[in-house]
Parts: structure tokens; sequence; C-alpha cells
């Protein structure tokens, strides 16, 4: 179970790497670009568009968090073992 989750978030990390999200910064603004591939980047107006970090950031936090909540409520619970194994009831003579 858990190599499956480890899978899927390491295939998260790098399909947001690959095509992580764009914006250009133009005087007083920034225009985002929307998605594109990494080594492809997206321009507008022969100006090419540069990732977005603090948006690809906040996209792995927010991911992170979805996988931490999705992990403590998929996990086993915790069983409390006791202080003293129990004895046996059968004495043997």
């Amino acid at each position: 179970m858990a190599t499956q989750d480890f899978k899927g978030a390491l295939v998260a990390i790098v399909v947001t790497l690959l095509f992580p999200p764009f914006q250009i910064h133009a005087p007083n603004s920034i225009f985002g670009l929307g998605y594109g591939f990494l080594l492809s980047p997206p321009k507008f107006n022969a100006v090419y568009g540069t990732v977005d970090v603090p948006l690809l950031l906040a996209e792995w936090l927010a991911g992170g968090v979805i996988c931490g909540i999705l992990w403590v409520l998929k996990r086993d619970p915790v069983v409390p073992k006791s202080e003293e194994p129990k004895k046996p009831d059968v004495t043997w003579r």
C-alpha cells in the first residue's frame, strides 16, 4: 500500500515538473499563461513566459497536504499493547 502511494506522489511531482505553470511579467502586472511543457514555454507577443515558481510550490504543498491526509485515513489503526502478557488459564501438572 505504501509503495503505491509513494509511486503516485512521485508521478504527480514529475508531471508538475514537466508541465509547470507559466507567467509573463509586464509593467505593473503579471499575466498567467497557463501550463505548458518545460522545454517549450508558451510565448505571448514574442515574449517567452517564465515558470511561476510560487504557484508551483503551492501546488506541491497542497498535494503534500492531501497525500498526508489520505495516508492518515488509510493507515492501520493503532492497537494499544497491554502492559503484561496474558497468562494462559490452563495449568500444567
